[in-house]
């Protein structure tokens, strides 16, 4: 391998980078399902890999150092020392394509005010401005929010290649950005089309009226809410997104943030293609999608038996490929309500007879003619109780006479 061709030694120690397989399986604990933006951007051992190869020897070193500083990321205060150092070596910052700053729900940091790995927000306008070919970055905690940014008054460099920024979740409270801060970012990223948005603080009471719409035209926009941040900033945020947004996916949301995303519907009907909306059991919200979306091709929610009727006479009946439903709430509840004790930990009750034969006759009828999938999700770690086997058999058997592709991952369990 000593002498193999670079371009060939280059893909194949870029695999190194993609997360494997074991990545997702812990994110998959962490979420009822594949939360559509926080899912891993590499491996959790890229950079242990990257080091052993370059100790091979000076031909794997050259190609596999280049990679090690396209992709920096750190959990704990000396991995955040350690990309410092390296970032004053001259050439270094040049090359940085992707920064994760931290992770999701840093156990180390979880007691503590200030987090030992976050990064300031000084640090991201000032320094990671300058990396010329930087793309992704994600920011799962924050630290040095007692610094004011005025991004309007002050001249800043821009990040004019990045495309991707998500802001994960964190358990630390006082590293969760303040929302006219985290608005005022957004105006340095014209070319971004990929933001997902974990923890924001003082949704409630910043105000962003002074603060022009971001330049962005956004193709997917994710928002975590299911922790209460009562993001109401939808019609702002997707201002300029009206002719691009293609993927719209909220885990989470409260009658607080439901007026600001039923005005920014109406204008997303012309590109929208997938929607998924968890944990939101007020149905106003999927049904303006299915009335102004007539292009929609993806459907997640959890009024699923509800919409049915609507579904089948929207416009976007015509062009729907997947539908799912899902369950979420969880119930712990004592045997005298006729369900398992606390001592089985937390239950859902699963879709009724009912629920499930109005499923059924819809793929029957051929109320969506393009149907590709039928999908049921709940979260794993949830114990399902009064599950109908019979129907739910019969829905499954319903959609392979009818060439529809039927997903429920813990189908066999519950047989």
């Amino acid at each position: 391998m000593d002498s193999a061709p670079y371009d060939i030694l280059v893909e194949i120690l870029e695999w190194l980078v993609e997360p494997e397989q074991d990545d997702f399986s812990k994110f998959e604990a962490l979420w009822p399902f594949n939360i559509l933006h926080d899912a891993p951007l590499r491996g959790s051992r890229a950079q242990i890999h990257l080091r052993a190869c370059c100790l091979v020897c000076r031909w794997w070193r050259a190609v596999a150092q280049p990679i090690l500083q396209e992709h920096l990321c750190w959990s704990s205060s000396s991995g955040r020392v350690a990309v410092e150092n390296l970032l004053k070596v001259d050439t270094v910052a040049s090359k940085v394509t992707t920064i994760e700053a931290g992770r999701t729900y840093c156990e180390l940091c979880y007691k503590q005010r200030s987090c030992s790995c976050g990064i300031s927000i000084q640090t991201v306008v000032s320094t990671l401005a300058t990396f010329p070919r930087l793309t992704r970055l994600t920011i799962p905690i924050w630290s040095g929010l007692d610094v004011a940014l005025s991004i309007l008054s002050t001249p800043i460099r821009g990040f004019p290649q990045l495309t991707t920024f998500r802001i994960l979740c964190t358990n630390n409270r006082g590293g969760r950005v303040p929302l006219r801060t985290f608005c005022l970012i957004l105006q340095l990223m014209p070319a971004l089309h990929t933001l997902s948005i974990g923890d924001i603080n003082n949704t409630l009471s910043d105000s962003i009226s002074d603060i022009p719409y971001p330049p962005c035209q956004l193709r997917s926009f994710a928002v975590s809410d299911a922790r209460d941040i009562a993001f109401q900033s939808y019609d702002w945020i997707l201002h300029n997104s009206k002719n691009s947004l293609q993927i719209l996916y909220m885990d989470g949301l409260f009658s607080a943030s439901q007026a600001s995303l039923l005005r920014a519907i109406p204008h997303l009907g012309a590109t929208l293609r997938e929607f998924r909306c968890l944990r939101c059991w007020d149905s106003k919200i999927v049904l303006s999608v299915l009335q102004h979306c007539h292009k929609l091709e993806g459907l997640a929610c959890c009024n699923g038996p509800k919409i049915l009727h609507e579904l089948a006479n929207a416009a976007c009946a015509k062009t729907l490929r997947r539908f799912t439903a899902t369950k979420v709430r969880r119930t712990v509840t004592r045997r005298s309500s006729g369900y398992v004790l606390s001592d089985y930990g937390t239950i859902i009750r699963f879709w009724s007879s009912d629920e499930l034969a109005a499923m059924r006759q819809m793929v029957q009828r051929h109320a969506l003619p393009q149907l590709e999938e039928w999908n049921l999700q709940t979260w794993a770690e949830e114990r399902l109780v009064d599950v109908p086997v019979d129907e739910l058999t019969a829905l499954k058997d319903e959609c392979e006479r009818q060439g529809v592709v039927f997903g429920f991952a813990r189908y066999d369990e519950v047989r």
